[in-house]
């Protein structure tokens, strides 16, 4: 299960960031290694795939190092990102509301203006994390 979890840790990360960040590099420990990823867990993803399979001690902390590394580098960072989003939602849901109630030219220009303001509202709804 240790071997199967530093393949998937390795290919997860390489997959994300050769195809976002790194798309000329071909080498998988240099582009792990653009992203903190020691070259030692590369090789053990190798020999879990390709050779003898690790010690269960190696690969114990070649583990430990990638649920680290996903929470500095996936898990906070989603949850930062979770509570801007929330935190925006809340504030455009503010100006959403005064904006919708607010009153304007009876030329038709209101209703867009309301229309395309609860629109918004409803977009940020759907995106906001409960």
């Amino acid at each position: 299960m240790c071997a199967a979890a530093v393949t998937r840790f390795v290919n997860g990360v390489f997959d994300v960031h050769y195809v976002t960040s790194l798309p000329g590099f071909k080498d998988i420990k240099t582009v792990l290694g653009h992203f903190g990823v020691p070259s030692y867990i590369v090789s053990l993803r190798h020999e879990c795939v390709h050779g003898i399979l690790p010690s269960l001690e190696s690969l114990k902390c070649a583990t430990d190092f990638g649920l680290q590394w996903l929470r500095n580098n996936y898990w906070e960072p989603q949850i930062l990102l979770n509570q801007q989003i929330r935190e925006s939602s809340e504030v455009c849901g503010e100006w959403v509301q005064f904006d919708s109630n607010k009153t304007w030219r009876a030329d038709g220009e209101s209703e867009k203006r309301r229309k395309s303001a609860n629109e918004t509202k409803a977009l940020l709804s759907a995106c906001s994390v409960t």
